[in-house]
Formats: structure tokens, C-alpha cells, sequence
């Protein structure tokens, strides 16, 4: 989008806002908006710009747990959907675990693990945050314990 927004700039918004079911916020001021609704929007605004990766840190930092599900699992499907590369930076390790493909651990900025997410192990783990570290699935998922 330009400064201008033209006939197709609209429509790609409207498009955009009805796959992420934020149609009734289009004419909210985002000041307005909750935690959970300005990090739609603001995933709304990098979707618009057909970016061919997107990055996002701490997508779900300070939102309920609804929230940050919704958020996680919307990026997913998305990220599927339009075959993109999304790079996310998590602190929540469980939910690195449960929705990314791939993880690279750091301490202190400098990789210890970089991998499948299946293939992260407590030694990792532990290694990486100096404390004994537990993974336990539940329900299918995989759990970080500590």
C-alpha cells in the first residue's frame, strides 16, 4: 500500500480483516482495541503488505490464554495457508514446542540448539537455562516442566 490507498489496497484490507474475523474493529480507533485485538490488527497490517516472511517477537507476550492461542494457532494456519516463513521469538516454551516446525535455542546469543522441535530434548533445555528442565506430553503435547 501506498500513501494512497486505492481501489485494490481496500479490498485486499477487507480481505485480509474478514480472514482474521476483524471486520467489526475496521472503524475502532486502535487505542481503543484490546491486547488480543491490536496484535490481530497489527498481523492484519504485515499481512497487507504481502511480505514474504514475518517476523513476529513476542506475539502473545501480555495477553490472556484465549488470546494467545488464537493468535498462535491464526499465524499457523495462515503461514500454511499462504506458504509463508514466519519466524517467531517465544519465551513460552511450550508453546514453541506445540506450534513451531523448527527452534533454535540461545544462550547468551549464541545457538545451542537449532532443530526440529521434535527433536528438543530436557539436555537442551537444561543446558540452555542453567536449571533442571522436564518435558512431559499431555494430551498429546508436549509440556515444559521445571
Amino acid at each position: 500500500m501506498g500513501w494512497r490507498p486505492g481501489p485494490d489496497d481496500r479490498l485486499k484490507t477487507q480481505a485480509i480483516l474478514g480472514e482474521l474475523g476483524l471486520e467489526a474493529l475496521q472503524k475502532q480507533c486502535v487505542t481503543s482495541l484490546s491486547g488480543g485485538e491490536l496484535q490481530k490488527t497489527l498481523i492484519a497490517r504485515a499481512l497487507a503488505q504481502e511480505a514474504p516472511v514475518l517476523l513476529l517477537d513476542e506475539p502473545v507476550n501480555h495477553l490472556d490464554i484465549r488470546n494467545q492461542v488464537e493468535i498462535l494457532e491464526t499465524v499457523t494456519k495462515l503461514a500454511q495457508r499462504k506458504r509463508m516463513c514466519v519466524l517467531i521469538v517465544l519465551h513460552h516454551l511450550s508453546y514453541a514446542l506445540r506450534y513451531a516446525q523448527d527452534i533454535t535455542l540461545l544462550h547468551q546469543g549464541c545457538p545451542v540448539y537449532q532443530g526440529p522441535a521434535s527433536a528438543l530434548d530436557e539436555h537442551d533445555l537444561s543446558r540452555t537455562y542453567g536449571i533442571p528442565v522436564r518435558m512431559q506430553t499431555i494430551d498429546g503435547q508436549p509440556h515444559v516442566l521445571f
